[in-house]
């Protein structure tokens, strides 16, 4: 065999190796997420756009019922029991009182076959989504069980999508952790020569913790998030026994701390 050849089959071993570690296949699961989120988002608003002509009057904040109700209108006049489904009795019939002077186009009925069909479609993706998000969860608890007890799933598959790995996350030290995914915030701060303020959070940002924290404190936050993720990533990366309800109780007491400071100033 010749030392090409050695070189051929000991990198495939390596590529071989790398397909077979679960952690690639739930940085996939984020994309995929990130890529439904995106058709979603896309769709919904041209159904939007494409039902205000049929009913222009009808707008509600919650998509699903939206969705669920264009779905299944077949005559916005004769839609009580449609409405019904959805709204509370005085509401349903506000939509069927505003139904009966709308001043929306006469579509035919294939016209409005078609939005209910598209609105049909749009719910059937989102519970592909949801199918989705539960795959992550499953899996990024099987493959790092303590930074998904800090994280949640989805934010923990979203980490490791962007980093590539469990080994590289550990290998990252907290101050890289908080900013990822806020990568072009801190080139710009950082070609700026400090004129604009570095980014205090990436993707941490989406923790409930850090997003419901007041603004001026999301940093200091942000920062013991990521603290915790790093010693968390580094007991799944290196097969450490399960600390993450002990990490997640650290880390949320360090935040009623940093509440209560706050609160005593104000």
């Amino acid at each position: 065999m010749s030392l090409r050849d050695k070189f051929l089959k000991k990198t495939r071993k390596a590529v071989k190796a790398r397909f077979n570690t679960r952690d690639m296949l739930l940085g996939h699961c984020a994309k995929v997420i990130e890529g439904l989120d995106t058709v979603i988002n896309v769709l919904y608003e041209k159904l939007e756009d494409a039902f205000a002509i049929y009913f222009p009057e009808f707008k509600v904040r919650n998509k699903q019922v939206f969705l669920n109700v264009v779905a299944r209108l077949s005559d916005k006049r004769k839609g009580l029991d449609v409405f019904k489904q959805f709204f509370n009795e005085d509401k349903a019939r506000f939509w069927h009182e505003r139904a009966q002077h709308s001043m929306g186009a006469e579509l035919k009925a294939e016209d409005v076959e078609r939005l209910r069909s598209l609105a049909q479609r749009v719910l059937e993706l989102m519970d592909e989504r949801e199918r989705w998000v539960e795959f992550a969860e499953h899996l990024a608890r099987e493959v790092a069980p303590n930074t998904t007890h800090l994280l949640g799933g989805l934010l923990t598959a979203k980490l490791i999508s962007h980093v590539k790995s469990v080994e590289k996350l550990a290998t990252l030290p907290a101050s890289t952790i908080q900013v990822l995914g806020a990568e072009k915030a801190l080139f710009k701060h950082l070609r700026s020569k400090g004129r604009v303020k570095p980014p205090k959070h990436g993707y941490l940002f989406q923790h409930p913790k850090v997003s419901s924290a007041p603004k001026k404190l999301r940093g200091k936050i942000a920062r013991t998030l990521a603290a915790k993720v790093a010693l968390a990533a580094k007991v799944d990366a290196y097969g450490g026994a399960f600390i993450g309800d002990k990490l997640r109780q650290a880390f949320e007491q360090r935040c009623e701390e940093v509440l209560s400071k706050k609160g005593k100033r104000g």
